[in-house]
């Protein structure tokens, strides 16, 4: 063989990227909600896998009320994200509202700050005053998807005064029983 030869029969082409390649890693996170969007970048133990998170889904199916309890950083936040995402996925519309920045001093105040955090997830609804207002919002004809409502931090109806926490568990009671009257299928806290 001539030495060209044997210089293209051993020579390779290598390609060398002009910039360097970024490799994604995944991390761990011990604290904060894992929101569908960042699923690929957390290790996380998969929802759908867990057999309470499918007992969860079907009881929204039913208009059944939830409440969802654990530790701090036990993962209720994720496990809301992930009903929403597939309560959406089977034509739900879903609102995720946290009492946290709702204020309960007074019951206007209440409904207000309460109707104000939903509008963040829907600016076409209109303004909410009161319990009523938050009933007549949500009147079946009013949508035409089934509505299901989260409340993340809902233990901080538990700093409320007796008027407000009762005023919002009977509205969320009127629901339940009169859901044929509402576009709310079921509320998550």
């Amino acid at each position: 063989m001539k030495d060209e030869e044997l210089v293209r029969a051993y020579s390779h082409k290598i390609h060398v990227p002009s910039e360097p390649e970024i490799i994604e890693t995944k991390r761990w996170t011990v604290n904060g909600a894992i929101r569908t969007k960042d699923i690929d970048s957390f290790y996380y133990v998969d929802p759908a896998e867990n057999k309470e998170n499918q007992r969860f889904l079907n009881s929204i199916r039913r208009s059944q009320l939830l409440m969802l309890m654990g530790a701090r950083a036990s993962g209720k936040s994720t496990r809301l994200y992930w009903l929403m995402s597939q309560l959406g996925k089977d034509g739900y519309r879903c609102f995720i509202v946290s009492f946290e920045g709702v204020y309960v001093k007074s019951e206007v105040d209440f409904w207000q700050s309460f109707g104000g955090a939903l509008q963040h997830s829907y600016k076409g609804l209109r303004d909410i005053r009161s319990s009523s207002d938050f009933l007549d919002a949500f009147k079946q004809d009013t949508w035409k998807q089934k509505i299901v409502i989260f409340v993340d931090e809902f233990d901080k109806l538990y700093n409320a005064s007796n008027e407000i926490r009762d005023a919002c568990l009977e509205t969320f009671r009127e629901i339940k029983n009169n859901n044929h009257l509402y576009a709310i299928h079921s509320i998550v806290a």
